[in-house]
């Protein structure tokens, strides 16, 4: 955090001398104490927080490095963040792996009732390691955005389409060079 705050104060000096405003966002998944939640909510105008949806599913993603729990630490600093920032510069990003397929009325319930009016972002976990599988776990994961698309009341549903294309066979995947 110590280089975050020394490019966010330069940032500052450098637009001050200049007559210029600067705003900044950033990606976090929300594991951190109180003077970085405040800080993060006093300087950067957008966040894109990573919260996969109730405890039961969340915890399954993001464990800590010694397996315990880090829904508490990270749903108290979401409420946080999103009281001060509001819903509209706060995006949830919610990786959706096969059991939460399954589940799409949980995190639609989720969100709805934790964060209304919230953007939510999906992004499918797909197992590159089985191309063979690959369109299938998407068609489970587009079947399941479209389920909650049409329950929904207040939270804003979004999805990238995916960038990767088939070279010759299902063996072949070109994911735009981002791995690279």
């Amino acid at each position: 955090m110590p280089l975050i705050k020394r490019t966010v104060a330069y940032a500052h000096e450098q637009c001050a001398k200049r007559n210029l405003q600067v705003k900044f966002g950033i990606t976090t998944n929300g594991y951190f104490d109180e003077t970085t939640c405040d800080y993060l909510a006093n300087h950067f105008y957008s966040l894109i927080y990573s919260i996969d949806g109730p405890q039961h599913l969340h915890d399954t993603h993001r464990p800590t490095v010694s397996g315990r729990s880090t829904f508490a630490r990270v749903f108290h600093n979401a409420k946080k963040l999103c009281a001060i920032l509001g819903p509209e510069r706060l995006t949830f990003r919610v990786t959706v792996a096969d059991n939460d397929v399954l589940q799409p009325q949980a995190l639609v319930e989720f969100f709805e009732s934790e964060f209304p009016g919230s953007y939510v972002h999906l992004e499918p976990a797909l197992n590159l390691g089985d191309p063979a599988q690959l369109l299938v776990a998407y068609r489970s994961f587009a079947t399941s955005f479209i389920a909650m698309l049409r329950t929904r009341r207040t939270i804003h549903l979004q999805h990238s389409n995916l960038l990767f294309k088939f070279r010759g066979d299902l063996q072949e995947i070109d994911f735009c060079g981002a791995s690279r």
